[in-house]
């Protein structure tokens, strides 16, 4: 991810594809951490609580190729990638990136 830049295609795929990586690794990390023996029912829903949060907050990374159609930047029918789909893609790796850092952080409480 050190080589990328400028908002094109490129960063696009590697975005979204590293942000689903990330997105598969983080359900993986909770339900290691939920199932750790002595984490009590409580924290298991604020658990549950926070990747639901984590979710609603990535679907906002929609914004922008939405924005770019409401403000007719972008004219419909949409037939490519653009810049604005890169920025939703960094958008969601972003959220997922520090999620699973969060996440790997809870985690070490228990492993050290």
């Amino acid at each position: 991810m050190q080589y990328m830049g400028g908002g094109g295609f490129g960063d696009f795929d590697c975005h979204e594809h590293h942000a689903k990586s990330l997105e598969i690794d983080n359900k993986e990390l909770a339900t290691s951490i939920k199932s750790a023996r002595g984490i009590k029912g409580a924290s298991k829903a604020e658990l549950d609580r926070y990747m639901r949060a984590q979710d609603e907050s990535a679907k906002a990374c929609d914004l922008a190729p939405t924005l770019a159609s409401d403000w007719n930047v972008e004219e419909p029918p949409k037939t490519h990638v653009n810049m604005y789909d890169a920025m939703g893609a960094r958008c969601h790796y972003s959220i997922r990136k520090q999620q699973n850092e969060f996440l790997r952080d809870l985690y070490a409480i228990k492993t050290g």
